[in-house]
């Protein structure tokens, strides 16, 4: 394993993962896994939502509530950070880290995610 907080080592780490799970469908573990295949039936072209409700991440604190709200279910959301793993700093990075390789697999890997739930991809050409 290389070293987590080494900005080459993440954008290597995102490219092979991406192509692994261009080529097998997942990359390590079984993670990777495109987001769409969760919620569309994989047989209707994306054309077919099999999940009701999809939250998405930018909204939960507003969301989640009104889907329990909509359902008269008294759950709420706590946050709660997650220390880093035992020896390995926190890292920082982020969208604004990503090399242009990285986001051209990304977009490659995720296309039909970002069509499906509206998210634009970002321009390799600006990076």
């Amino acid at each position: 394993m290389g070293d987590l907080n080494d900005i080459n080592f993440f954008n290597n780490w995102i490219v092979n993962a991406a192509d692994r799970a261009i080529k097998h469908g997942t990359c390590y573990h079984s993670h990777c896994i495109p987001q769409h295949t969760f919620v569309y039936d994989d047989e209707s072209n994306g054309e077919k939502q099999v999940v009701t409700h999809v939250l998405k991440m930018e909204n939960l604190s507003e969301e989640f509530p009104a889907l329990m709200k909509e359902y008269e279910l008294p759950v709420i959301l706590e946050h709660a950070n997650k220390t880093p793993s035992k020896g390995v700093k926190g890292s920082k990075f982020g969208v604004k880290d990503l090399s242009r390789d990285a986001v051209i697999k990304i977009n490659e890997w995720a296309k039909r995610d970002f069509d499906l739930f509206g998210y634009e991809m970002l321009d390799p050409t600006k990076i």
